[in-house]
């Protein structure tokens, strides 16, 4: 803007000169030299332009690299700390769904009878994990009974919980163990059900942070003696 108002002054003081029929020679000398000037103006004028433009190119060009740039790593560690997340997701081993039945003394024995039998004991071994951090951590355990239906009554204590991809799933009991990193530790969940056992295959599965970390199975005969 002040070189625009620079030139049309200039233009202004020629052209009022010109127009002067009784102009001075010194009043036409200085209108030539305004008349150079303005040129020689408008020439570094239009190369400053010229330059500004190139580098607001180069810039752009700069920017645009430089976002695609933070893009990538913005993937990159989207894409470790997913890495870190699946790292830290606990594994089962040595999974085992035990039906117990429970004596009038109080002793408990396993059994392979479904009649015989009073609850299911999940037990299984959370491997050591050197990503884990130490804390908390929620374990759900869900168990299908012969027919496919999940064993879950929201009154003891049965809920749902969200897995990694965003859908629902019922689970028959929860638990939370106190994990330390690098070490490994046994957990065992009972299960006490309204209801009679019945004969077949039982399904068990366990969860942790939406993750499915391990399976297991057992069978249940028919009656008989134990």
């Amino acid at each position: 803007k002040t070189k625009d108002k620079e030139i049309q002054d200039m233009k202004a003081r020629i052209s009022s000169i010109l127009s002067n029929k009784n102009a001075t020679a010194a009043q036409l000398a200085e209108a030539r030299r305004l008349i150079e000037q303005l040129k020689s103006n408008i020439e570094g004028y239009t190369e400053t332009v010229e330059r500004l433009e190139g580098e607001k190119i180069v810039l752009a060009g700069e920017r645009d690299v430089a976002r695609k740039e933070r893009d990538s790593v913005s993937t990159v560690k989207d894409s470790l700390n997913k890495q870190v997340d699946l790292g830290s997701v606990l594994h089962a081993s040595a999974i085992k769904l035990m039906p117990i039945r429970v004596r009038h003394n109080g002793k408990e024995v396993e059994t392979s009878k479904a009649k015989r039998a009073d609850m299911m004991r999940v037990t299984f071994d959370l491997d050591d994990n050197r990503i884990a951090p130490t804390g908390d951590k929620e374990i759900f355990v869900a168990i299908t009974a012969p027919d496919g239906s999940p064993l879950a009554v929201e009154a003891l204590g049965s809920g749902r919980f969200t897995l990694e991809d965003g859908t629902e799933k019922l689970y028959t009991a929860k638990k939370t163990v106190s994990y330390v990193t690098g070490q490994k530790q046994t957990v065992s969940m009972d299960w006490k059900q309204n209801s009679d056992f019945k004969p077949g295959d039982y399904a068990v599965e366990i969860y942790h942070n939406g993750y499915k970390i391990g399976q297991g199975k057992v069978t249940l005969k028919k009656g008989g003696l134990f």
